[in-house]
């Protein structure tokens, strides 16, 4: 598959993640879908990653690197702004808890908020290990 229809699929995913983050009570069903659907979204950079290293692309790793350092960065930087708005009021908690949904959206909707920052990690931590692979 190609990289930008890969990428494509990748933003659409991030898309219905985070505007699925916004419900606020989920049935049980709609709780296994948003889970499913959250795991999906982390198929697109799974294949980006195997056609980084297939195709030996530097490019295409470092590109995978960076998105993954910043959805880490900045999921760890909003929930420690949330976390320190507790004695603001109630606007701003809830402001900073709507930048977090859309900061880390697959974060809301896994179900099993650390999973998805294993995720990842685990993404961001292939991309160190090929590269050394491809460079040796």
């Amino acid at each position: 598959m190609k990289q930008r229809i890969l990428f494509i699929i990748w933003a659409i995913l991030y898309g219905i993640c985070a505007g699925l983050g916004f419900v606020a009570q989920p049935t049980d069903a709609q709780s296994v879908a948003m889970t499913i659907l959250s795991l999906l979204f982390f198929v697109p950079g799974a294949l980006l990653l195997a056609d980084a290293v297939t195709k030996r692309n530097n490019k295409l790793l470092l590109a995978l690197r960076i998105i993954s350092i910043v959805s880490l960065s900045l999921t760890v930087l909003v929930f420690m702004a949330n976390l320190a708005s507790a004695a603001a009021s109630e606007a701003v908690g809830n402001a900073l808890y709507y930048v977090l949904l859309l900061v880390s959206a697959p974060m809301s909707t896994i179900g099993f908020d650390l999973l998805s920052l294993f995720l990842w990690a685990c993404l961001l931590f292939s991309t160190f290990v090929f590269r050394k692979k491809l460079t040796d």
